[in-house]
């Protein structure tokens, strides 16, 4: 009983399999403009986001100078007073961080 069931399950599946076959080529010439597309817009979101990333980069620094200044004594109190970002060291890595970031987003959109 179970070899009548798994043949006639089968032999549809036989009947549609070269249909299949056959229009893959097709398939992949319908979804190549489609790739092309999105191949694209990935690339603009990288330059966009790498764009977005540098200026970041250079406010935490702002931000790194400020704190080192506040400390020695050369401006004014800096706004944050305690935690992890009232230390100049953690604006600079940050910072230094963000913008590897920056570039690595920006070389990895242009080398496809």
């Amino acid at each position: 009983m179970e070899a009548v069931r798994t043949e006639q399950m089968e032999q549809p599946l036989m009947q549609v399999a070269p249909d299949v076959r056959a229009s893959l080529p097709e398939l992949g010439i319908r979804l190549h403009p489609v790739l092309g597309r999105t191949e694209s817009l990935s690339r603009e979101a990288a330059t966009a986001i790498s764009a977005m990333l540098s200026p970041a980069a250079a406010i935490a620094l702002g931000l790194g100078f400020w704190r080192l200044g506040a400390d020695l004594g050369w401006t004014g109190q800096f706004a944050i007073s305690s935690g992890l970002f009232s230390h100049w060291q953690v604006w600079f890595g940050l910072a230094v961080v963000v913008q590897v970031l920056a570039a690595t987003i920006l070389r990895a959109g242009h080398t496809r």
